[in-house]
């Protein structure tokens, strides 16, 4: 996820309005909504899982209106990455981290996000698939 920061001199300038969504969740400090709290120290979160099939050379340009289509989404999206296929040069493989399933269906049915979802569908060489989960563990790796 490409997160946009105030940037000075090379350096990352910590801003109140850059927040790195992946990180909050990481440390806790998500702004997410109080029925979403507790439940032995996870932080419960909607996830969508979506492997999609690109027409042949079309692979880049399916993650850049991926990208763009997760760019509409706004609040509620926490996280998103769309990572391509090692084995397959058509194949892109998607993940996105929601606060609940009720702020992905709305999001998701919104105008923005569906105007932007259409521009995916000529790119597509079959209908994607995938699954919903609900995070039971998360961390980060050692750095």
């Amino acid at each position: 996820m490409r997160v946009r920061a105030p940037v000075r001199d090379g350096q990352l300038v910590a801003s109140r309005d850059h927040v790195d969504p992946i990180a909050a969740v990481h440390d806790g400090t998500a702004q997410l909504p109080a029925t979403l709290a507790g439940r032995s120290g996870v932080v419960p979160t909607f996830t969508v899982h979506a492997r999609m099939t690109a027409l042949p050379g079309r692979r880049d340009e399916l993650a850049d209106r991926g990208r763009d289509a997760a760019r509409a989404c706004g609040s509620g999206l926490l996280g998103y990455g769309i990572s391509g296929d090692r084995g397959d040069p058509t194949t892109l493989l998607v993940t996105a981290t929601w606060t609940d399933k009720a702020t992905h269906d709305r999001v998701t049915t919104s105008e923005p996000v569906r105007a932007a979802s259409t521009k995916l569908q000529p790119l597509l060489a079959a209908p994607p698939d995938g699954c919903y989960g609900d995070i039971i563990h998360q961390g980060r790796g050692a750095h």
